[in-house]
């Protein structure tokens, strides 16, 4: 059986990005489906990464308004929007051992990132943005 439940961290600009289910039970070769949704309206990306246990953050893809991009050898989709108040949905079909993991969804992407300027530590931006966090477990 495979156990996700969504834990919620305490960070800046929380009320303005939220995560949800806020918890879900789910058998192995199921699908798991995330949402995120932000209330910034200069902001027009949601990044979602993935952390294993005891291992680093791993991005695993972005939605840029509405054009979702995945990293290589990702097993999920993404669909919907970035877009301020709009839901960007991640959905991973299959669930194995490896879906065993924390995922965050994070915003990014200011309008002057639209203008072409460069937004700087854009790494550091979008981990300290995470508001929840989802965590699945499989119980044998």
């Amino acid at each position: 059986m495979v156990f996700f439940a969504v834990s919620f961290t305490g960070v800046s600009l929380s009320d303005q990005v939220h995560q949800t289910p806020a918890d879900m039970c789910k058998n192995p070769n199921e699908t798991a489906t995330l949402r995120c949704l932000h209330t910034i309206s200069t902001y027009n990306r949601i990044l979602w990464y993935k952390q294993s246990q005891g291992g680093q953050l791993q991005l695993l893809g972005y939605m840029w308004g509405s054009r979702p991009t995945l990293e290589a050898n990702v097993s999920a989709t993404l669909d919907g929007s970035a877009d301020e108040n709009k839901n960007c949905t991640l959905t991973i079909e299959k669930l194995q051992q490896d879906s065993n993991a924390v995922y965050f969804c994070a915003r990014g992407g200011s309008a002057r990132e639209r203008e072409g300027e460069r937004k700087k530590k854009k790494t550091r931006l979008g981990i300290r943005s995470r508001l929840a966090s989802f965590t699945s477990k499989i119980r044998l």
